[in-house]
């Protein structure tokens, strides 16, 4: 994120908001690997019930010639998100918003696409204006990453508002309290503990508007309150007492939130419009004056920002907006600490991922078997990074000429399946080693493993042992997808059938037992369901008759190549498709 925070840093950094905007657009574009940006600010005349709201071109990067600056009749037109920003309805970044800027009858040309991505420019509800950013190929920009770029779109907001305050300021005191703002905010940037930005908080507001006492309050993990997380000035620390109040319209925190409106009480006679909540501790504090300001980000309330008096107080227009600074700055601060968390929080959960993918990849066989006569090739793909699909080979005890094969597939993905696959796939091997057919080791691995299932998962598995010498293939199938054989003799395709239900299910099963024999130049191919359930973007399925024609079409290939046909023609018919299962795919064959 050190692009985000030199974009941030510049903001705060600089007097003049709009003479940097332009250079922000540029590291925003570079982060998000995006080509065009422009940024629109609005201007509001009028009251409420005769308001006009213009628009103008605050800054651009990289702009084509369709939307070419100067073009008049472009930037006189609107755009949908326009129409979004000037109605307040815009709490949110979006993505591919409708663009009519991206065909000008007027230029004679048109832009490849004709959508773009716009994040709003606001401090807390008030927006400010629209950013926008466009790239060629329409690909959509991830989800994270749009949230990012919200924080900068507050950040720009709040900059704004503070230059607004400063270019119309009155007085000197509004000028120092721009000043301890852009302390503030450097402050804020330089810190990186949340705890002490917060404690940073509450005494500057203290300092700052000379009030009594001030309390920052955020969501407490217990759902339905919120709890201090900073103070100054209380007679007791209602931090380190770790005092709660409700989120909900009994408290005035709540209902401030929940609003998304201050609430002021000018003196102790003056609380009608305060909720009737009241605590025991928050009464021996005897405050006569009060003022609760919640703390948004991107429409949304996290907090509330409590200032109290012993004595009367009224709060001027400029103390207001000076408060809404300081808590639309609180409010980034927090969300960015979230934000930091989260992507923390994804970052080890990725790489205890990776770590479960590797445990999982070494429990599948390193390689396949290397024997006369025989050549073997697999393919594992799980849907995330690990998921329920297996396949193994093992020499039976005392029996080198006897090779057990195996492939499985646990009904659900991730990691629950992982788990219970490895579980799965040991059992079976162990219960197999012991010399039982393979429909008498289905059987009572089936025993053994739902001794431990408390996850109440099934898993289909097909098991077969191989005699290498005479090509007898003796199997049985406990709900798996049928295995492909395709035989030389006839240039045919068969179905190994076989009657049998999946593990897990009941706890006695019986299984049909079933035998072949594989002669030279005849193949065996296992796969798991992922692979012909797998869709294109219509959601049309890969399918068995597109797998068999493949097998035909290289029945003199290597088992290899077979895999490798298969794989390729697998990613030109899903294109783009998300994977919803894992694919395990084994092909054996006689040489």
């Amino acid at each position: 994120m050190k692009a985000l925070d030199q974009a941030a840093k510049l903001i705060y950094e600089t007097e003049n908001t709009l003479e940097i905007l332009a250079e922000v657009l540029e590291i925003l574009l570079d982060y998000c690997d995006l080509e065009v940006g422009w940024i629109l600010l609005m201007d509001e005349t009028g009251d409420d019930l005769n308001k006009e709201v213009s628009f103008a071109l605050a800054a651009q990067v990289n702009l084509p010639d369709v939307l070419g600056r100067d073009l008049a009749s472009v930037w006189e037109a609107g755009c949908e998100c326009q129409d979004l920003c000037a109605a307040g309805d815009f709490p949110n970044p979006v993505d591919r918003v409708p663009c009519a800027r991206f065909l000008n009858p007027a230029a004679g040309k048109s832009a490849p696409a004709d959508y773009h991505v716009s994040i709003p420019i606001g401090s807390g509800r008030r927006l400010q204006g629209v950013m926008n950013l466009y790239r060629a190929d329409g690909r959509p920009i991830d989800l994270r990453k749009l949230d990012q770029l919200a924080i900068i779109g507050a950040h720009i907001g709040t900059a704004l508002e503070r230059l607004r305050a400063a270019t119309s300021k009155r007085d000197k005191r509004l000028a120092d309290e721009q000043a301890a703002l852009l302390e503030f905010t450097s402050h804020l940037l330089r810190n990186p503990d949340l705890d002490q930005v917060v404690s940073y908080l509450v005494k500057e507001v203290v300092r700052l508007l000379k009030v009594d006492a001030c309390g920052l309050l955020l969501p407490d993990e217990k759902p339905g309150y919120l709890i201090f997380k900073a103070s100054a000035g209380w007679h007791s620390d209602p931090v380190v007492e770790q005092r709660r109040v409700s989120s909900g319209m009994e408290s005035g925190s709540g209902k401030a939130m929940l609003d998304q409106i201050p609430i002021f009480s000018i003196d102790s006679t003056d609380r009608d419009h305060i909720p009737n909540q009241t605590v025991e501790w928050l009464e021996s504090e005897e405050f006569e004056a009060a003022a609760i300001f919640p703390i948004i980000v991107r429409g949304r309330s996290i907090g509330a920002l409590v200032l109290t008096m012993y004595t009367q107080r009224e709060f001027s227009d400029d103390d207001i907006r000076f408060i809404r600074l300081l808590a639309n700055q609180a409010a980034i601060a927090i969300d960015n600490f979230n934000m930091q968390k989260e992507e923390q929080k994804r970052q080890l959960l990725e790489e205890e991922l990776r770590i479960g993918q590797r445990i999982q990849l070494s429990l599948l066989p390193e390689s396949c078997p290397m024997v006369d006569g025989w050549e073997c090739a697999t393919f594992y793909q799980p849907a995330r990074h690990v998921g329920g699909d297996f396949y193994d080979f093992f020499q039976l005890t005392n029996e080198p000429d006897l090779l057990g094969v195996v492939i499985g597939d646990v009904v659900d993905k991730g990691i629950p399946a992982s788990l219970f696959m490895a579980a799965s796939r040991t059992l079976i091997r162990s219960t197999a080693m012991a010399g039982r057919s393979p429909a008498d080791t289905l059987a009572e691995a089936n025993k053994l493993i739902q001794q431990d299932n408390s996850a109440n998962l099934f898993i289909s598995t097909f098991y077969g042992v191989l005699n290498l010498k005479t090509g007898l293939f003796r199997y049985a199938n406990a709900g798996h997808n049928p295995p492909l054989w395709f035989r030389s003799d006839r240039g045919e395709l068969d179905v190994l059938s076989g009657r049998g239900v999946v593990l897990c299910v009941q706890e006695e099963i019986a299984l049909e037992e079933q035998q072949i024999y594989l002669n030279p130049g005849d193949s065996l191919v296992l796969y798991t369901d992922g692979l012909i359930d797998a869709v294109d973007p219509s959601f049309k399925q890969f399918g068995l008759e597109m797998v068999k024609s493949i097998i035909a079409d290289e029945y003199s290939s290597s088992p290899e190549q077979i895999i490798s046909r298969i794989r390729e023609e697998l990613e030109l018919f899903c294109q783009d498709a998300d994977q919803f299962d894992d694919i395990a795919l084994v092909v054996i064959k006689r040489m």
